[in-house]
């Protein structure tokens, strides 16, 4: 499962508004923007190629 679908299932579950939760779905966000630059970093290398 990507952490992109990850952060969509966990935006619906976790409704708490906790600093917990608040710092659980920061560092989610983090994972997924990670992810978009990594894909959009192979498919740069894949149109090189």
């Amino acid at each position: 499962m990507s952490s992109r679908r990850l952060s969509y299932i966990l935006q619906q579950q976790v409704h708490l508004y906790t600093p917990t939760a608040n710092e659980l779905r920061e560092r989610i966000d983090g994972y997924v923007e990670a992810e978009r630059q990594i894909e959009g970093e192979m498919a740069r290398r894949q149109l090189r190629a």
